[in-house]
């Protein structure tokens, strides 16, 4: 099954879409500074790896 460009281009406008909204609902409720949310963002990253998923 092939996508075509609407189709990769609505699945980036909802990926955008939920990793803005998911940052911004996260800069209200915390008090996290830029580097430890990066680095959060990493840890958990390859704590899954780790594990292979």
């Amino acid at each position: 099954m092939m996508l075509n460009f609407v189709d990769i281009l609505l699945i980036f406008a909802i990926t955008f879409h939920w990793a803005f909204s998911t940052g911004a609902f996260l800069a209200v409720k915390t008090t996290w500074s830029i580097p430890r949310f990066i680095l959060i963002c990493l840890f958990f990253r390859y704590f899954l790896m780790s594990y292979g998923y």
